[in-house]
C-alpha cells in the first residue's frame, strides 16, 4: 500500500519495526500480510 510505504519512509523504519509498532496496529495493516 503506497500510503503505508510513505509513512514508513517518513518515520525511517523498516517493515520489521512495524510488526509491533502502534502505528501498524492503528492502521490495521501488517506488512507481513501483504
Amino acid at each position: 500500500r503506497p500510503e503505508f510505504a510513505l509513512i514508513r519512509t517518513c518515520v525511517g523504519v523498516s517493515p520489521s519495526d512495524f510488526k509491533s509498532d502502534p502505528i501498524d496496529q492503528t492502521m490495521g495493516y501488517h506488512p507481513k500480510e501483504g
